[in-house]
C-alpha cells in the first residue's frame, strides 16, 4: 500500500469521524428538537431508498411489519432506522444473504424489564419494533458495551466505523423517553434491537 493511498484512507476516516460528532451533537442541541407527527413506514421506505445499493450489493431482504405513526423529531428517526439497519447489513455474513425483519406490538411500560425505567414511564405503553438480523451478532457480555461510544467489538480493517453509531441510536431513544436493548440471538444467529418508544 502507498503513502498516498494510506493518507487518503486515513482522511476519509477522520472526515467520516467528524461527520459523524458532528450528527451525535446534533441530537444534544434542543433548538433541533421539533417534535411532529411521524409515520414509521415512510421513514423506513426513506432509509430503504438511501441504502439501495447497499441492499443490491450484499442481497439483503427487509421485512416490516406496518410500522405505527409517533410523535418524534424527523431527522432522528430517519437516523436510527439508518444506523440499524446499516448494521445490520454491515455485519451480514459473507456466505448468507443479510435477512432484516422488522416487527411491531405493543407493551405495556409495567412489562419492561430494562434498567432505568421510571416509575411514572411504568404507567405508558410503548411500541416495541425489534430488528432481527441474521448477521454474524456478538457476544451477550457486549450487549451494554456497544451503546458506548467509540467502542467497538471488530477491527477497522475487518469493518468500517467510527464506534458512534449505536451511541447515537441511544441518545436518540432517550431523546424520545424510550429505550434501547440489544440482545444476541442464540448459536450466533445474528443480533436483535428493541426500541421502545412511547405511544401518542
Amino acid at each position: 500500500m502507498t503513502n498516498l493511498l494510506k493518507i487518503n484512507q486515513s482522511a476519509a476516516r477522520m472526515q467520516q469521524l467528524i461527520n459523524d460528532l458532528l450528527i451525535f451533537s446534533r441530537t444534544a442541541n434542543l433548538r433541533e428538537r421539533i417534535f411532529e407527527d411521524i409515520n414509521l413506514n415512510e421513514t423506513l421506505e426513506e432509509v430503504k431508498e438511501e441504502f439501495q445499493e447497499m441492499i443490491e450489493e450484499k442481497r439483503a431482504t427487509i421485512i416490516s411489519d406496518v410500522l405505527p405513526n409517533i410523535n418524534g423529531i424527523r431527522f432522528q428517526m430517519v437516523q436510527l432506522f439508518s444506523n440499524l439497519i446499516s448494521n445490520a447489513i454491515k455485519y451480514a455474513k459473507a456466505d448468507e444473504d443479510a435477512v432484516i425483519e422488522i416487527e411491531c406490538q405493543k407493551v405495556s411500560g409495567e412489562e419492561l424489564q430494562i434498567e432505568g425505567v421510571r416509575d411514572l414511564q411504568r404507567q405508558n405503553i410503548f411500541y416495541q419494533i425489534s430488528f432481527k438480523d441474521n448477521g454474524i451478532g456478538f457476544d451477550s457480555i457486549y450487549s451494554e458495551k456497544i451503546f458506548v461510544i467509540f467502542q467497538r467489538l471488530h477491527n477497522r480493517t475487518e469493518y468500517d466505523g467510527t464506534g458512534i453509531g449505536l451511541a447515537l441510536c441511544r441518545r436518540i431513544v432517550t431523546n424520545h423517553n424510550g429505550f434501547i436493548v440489544a440482545e444476541s440471538r442464540p448459536r450466533h444467529a445474528g443480533a436483535v434491537f428493541y426500541v421502545y418508544l412511547p405511544k401518542q
